[in-house]
């Protein structure tokens, strides 16, 4: 038995969850806290965000697609990041936000 074997069933499930508090709004995003009353947030600021926002997915698809294929849900939303991203590229202003 591999030492990562007993983490994979409590990652997946993890990964669910989050799966599951993706909303679609002009793309996807995550919302910033989730509460009881989740799906009604707008999207935040920095919604397209590495640290905060959807763009912090795209790392965790990419390490997926490493250890096994990715589900049609899965790929579905990559797919949807890469649009999101590229279209707002184009458009921001080069601000940081910290």
């Amino acid at each position: 038995m591999v030492a990562s074997d007993g983490y994979q069933e409590p990652g997946e499930a993890a990964w669910s969850w989050v799966l599951s508090h993706v909303c679609e709004d002009d793309g996807p995003w995550l919302p910033a806290t989730v509460s009881e009353d989740w799906r009604h947030m707008a999207p935040a600021e920095d919604r397209d965000s590495l640290c905060a926002g959807i763009g912090g997915l795209a790392p965790v698809l990419a390490e997926i697609a490493q250890h096994r294929a990715l589900s049609e849900v899965e790929q579905v939303l990559a797919t949807r990041i890469v649009a999101r991203l590229s279209a707002k590229a184009g458009v921001r202003n080069g601000t940081l936000v910290v």
